[in-house]
């Protein structure tokens, strides 16, 4: 929400609908963001334009940064924690259907295109595209395009064969049914060179599936390796043992609350193969305590979105006393969403789990 690695006009369209309500003394929530590195300019117009905001964040790495620059925040997390995807048969029948035994451990690999990031204006470039097609692989959309040049690609390859050599490398030490999954279809593209290189694997992308049923095939894969924030966050109440390949703080963040850095890389290691190889060794050999541990991380975050909640209504009644709200003493668990079986059960697992 709060950076500059993907778009600072994203930023800054967030900033100001924050600024435009403070502006007018409305409501002025930021909800389940999360801040990260940002150009000095987009830093000026955040402490300018939202020191009367208050950002509920994702972590406390998050309220860090944006209370350097003097803004309000309360802790909370991603709202993700609650999805609710398609049963697991829909995710095991799609396996079979790609081929899966039905037996054989089956490894999930997300990758991205980390380096072509951030998308930035450019009216030079619209127009030779405009005109006659030029750099159309980095197009974006309206006057936006991607990073782009020799090191971008240079870089992506690189990434991307040592996730290949990575998994091949583990390949060897264990028998596993590996899949690609895009997560956005912009992911199409690694996920395909990634299952060339490995001699072939089904892809499954969200261009053709919707994400209801995206996280339940991630929920029926038993390891997990992904660039993807939320491919991570989402299959974790099913127990699935995740790595991450980070470009920013998100999955960084992630991992350092589930007490998991060792299965933390960064996407352009020297070393990054080693590590993908380790990393996907120790899923197998300390199974059991990281599901543990990333039961233990579930439960605490659907209490700090159950407390996201309460800052909101305090935050509403603070900034209009005369609307309506509910009174009288409720339990935490009104604050949140209907929940499933399966997270529900994680609940009542780690009970003794607080969000502090």
């Amino acid at each position: 929400m709060f950076k500059s690695k993907f778009a600072n006009a994203l930023t800054a369209m967030i900033v100001g609908s924050l600024g435009i309500a403070s502006a007018h003394n409305k409501l002025s929530v930021a909800y389940g963001g999360e801040a990260g590195a940002m150009d000095p300019l987009l830093q000026k117009m955040v402490k300018r334009y939202c020191h009367d905001s208050l950002v509920i964040t994702r972590n406390a790495e998050s309220q860090e940064i944006l209370g350097k620059l003097g803004i309000a925040t309360e802790l909370g997390t991603d709202t993700a924690w609650t999805f609710q995807p398609l049963g697991p048969e829909y995710g095991r029948q799609a396996l079979r259907d790609a081929g899966w035994d039905g037996a054989t451990p089956v490894l999930a690999i997300c990758p991205i295109n980390p380096f072509w990031w951030p998308v930035k204006p450019s009216l030079g470039k619209w127009v030779a595209h405009s005109a006659g097609g030029a750099y159309e692989k980095s197009y974006y959309r309206t006057i936006y395009f991607h990073r782009s040049g020799r090191d971008v690609d240079a870089a992506y390859a690189k990434y991307l064969s040592a996730i290949a050599d990575g998994v091949q490398r583990y390949r060897k030490t264990r028998s596993v049914f590996p899949i690609l999954v895009a997560m956005e279809m912009l992911d199409r593209d690694a996920c395909e060179r990634v299952a060339q290189q490995i001699g072939g694997a089904p892809i499954f992308a969200s261009d053709e599936r919707n994400m209801y049923e995206l996280v339940s095939i991630l929920r029926s894969c038993d390891r997990l390796l992904s660039s993807r924030f939320h491919a991570i966050v989402t299959s974790m109440p099913a127990g699935v043992p995740s790595a991450g390949v980070t470009m920013d703080e998100r999955i960084r963040n992630l991992m350092h609350q589930r007490g998991h850095e060792h299965l933390m890389m960064e996407v352009d290691e020297p070393d990054l193969a080693d590590k993908i190889v380790a990393a996907l060794g120790a899923l197998d050999s300390e199974v059991e305590e990281i599901r543990e541990a990333m039961g233990r991380t579930v439960a605490r975050n659907l209490r700090l979105m159950a407390r996201m909640g309460v800052y909101f209504e305090e935050r509403v009644a603070r900034q209009y006393p005369d609307f309506p709200i509910r009174t009288g003493v409720r339990g935490w668990e009104e604050y949140l969403p209907s929940l499933g079986p399966v997270l529900c059960r994680l609940l009542e697992e780690h009970s003794g789990v607080m969000a502090a």
